[in-house]
């Protein structure tokens, strides 16, 4: 199998759903996705029972198409919640006089890749964004974390707070993870299944402190 292109979730199942499949050829050709990509969280744990030798191959398999159509159901639920801020996003400034200045909201987020530059999305732009409200701000951090790489970070800043650089929230991957995977986004979120192609979403993390100052 030749890794030449980007492969992502959707193109990972359609591989994995082939009959003639190599489970170790799969592994060995997208390691770095199902191990150290955005998938890893859940298909890790199962490439490493297959190389250490406590998971047959046969199971195998189909643990890691069920992982990652369990990530790839989560991901089409965060998409409609953007979709439904965006339609809200787009009513409100609708409600707004053309002529009337909008103020500039007071909190800012935005998705940092390890070096702590800010991700860009496939089309160039910013992964930056602005809210009115703290709880909105981090629910996007969260979403986009989701489908970021391990080492991406999020950052909420409060504009408005008489020093912005004391007034700003960091957000670990993980910690965002572990609150969506706690929502009750249909039984892919549902605990664990102790069937051999069952899903397993082992998150953990400490809560998110989001203390912004007023000051």
């Amino acid at each position: 199998m030749a890794t030449e292109r980007k492969v992502g979730p959707r193109g990972l199942l359609q591989r994995a759903n082939n009959p003639k499949v190599s489970v170790m050829g799969f592994i060995k050709a997208f390691r770095d996705i199902l191990v150290d990509g955005e998938l890893g969280y859940v298909t890790a744990p199962i490439v490493w029972e297959v190389e250490t030798g406590t998971l047959y191959l046969t199971p195998a398999i189909e643990k890691l198409r069920n992982a990652i159509m369990g990530h790839i159901m989560i991901m089409d639920a965060l998409k409609v919640k953007d979709q439904e801020e965006e339609t809200e996003a787009k009513a409100e400034k609708a409600e707004v006089s053309p002529k009337v200045k909008r103020p500039a909201k007071p909190f800012t987020a935005c998705i940092r890749d390890g070096s702590g530059a800010i991700v860009e999305t496939l089309d160039g732009k910013a992964m930056k964004a602005s809210f009115d409200l703290p709880q909105r701000a981090s629910d996007w951090v969260d979403r986009r974390l989701f489908e970021s790489t391990p080492d991406c970070f999020g950052e909420v800043v409060h504009n408005r707070a008489h020093n912005p650089e004391k007034a700003t929230d960091y957000i670990s991957r993980d910690e965002s993870m572990s609150r969506i995977l706690k929502r009750p986004m249909g039984a892919v979120c549902k605990g664990q299944s102790k069937g051999g192609g069952g899903l397993s979403f082992g998150v953990k993390s400490k809560p998110s402190k989001s203390t912004f100052s007023h000051g």
